[in-house]
């Protein structure tokens, strides 16, 4: 059964992380080895399942925390919760960011010499504080 075991080290090989990070998610329950060889933690193959899935998780914006509790939760309400609720997170993130492209985009692009002298620009100050135009702060 042991010729099975992967060790740490072709593990975090195989996925393209250093050990140190194999470790932070053993202690974050994510992952976990099957035994020892000696001083090194040895894990099942199907280890590299859960490894791909935390990646992927991780890269679409989910903390460490959240991972565990989507991999608690397969399946339910709570996990369609989970996901809605970072959909709706990466939703306005991607409009900030876009936002921040269009306006690098049109600093690069404009006639104006100074940026406060620009209408689109100034428009753009705007829309960006919550209690109303720029122009409107001088009447505090």
């Amino acid at each position: 059964m042991t010729a099975e075991l992967l060790d740490v080290g072709a593990v975090a090989t195989h996925a393209g992380v250093p050990v140190s990070t194999l470790h932070v998610w053993e202690k974050a329950g994510l992952i976990a080895p099957v035994g020892r060889n000696g001083l090194r933690r040895q894990y099942a193959p199907d280890v590299l399942s859960r490894i791909a899935i935390i990646v992927l998780s991780q890269r679409c914006g989910f903390t460490l925390a959240e991972v565990g509790e989507l991999l608690q939760n397969s399946s339910g309400p709570e996990r369609e919760a989970q996901l809605r609720q970072k959909l709706a997170e990466l939703t306005e993130r991607r409009a900030q960011l876009d936002t921040a492209i269009l306006t690098i985009e049109h600093t690069l692009r404009c006639p104006h010499p100074v940026q406060a002298e620009c209408p689109t620009f100034l428009e753009l100050l705007d829309e960006i504080l919550p209690g109303g135009p720029v122009g409107a702060s001088s009447s505090l």
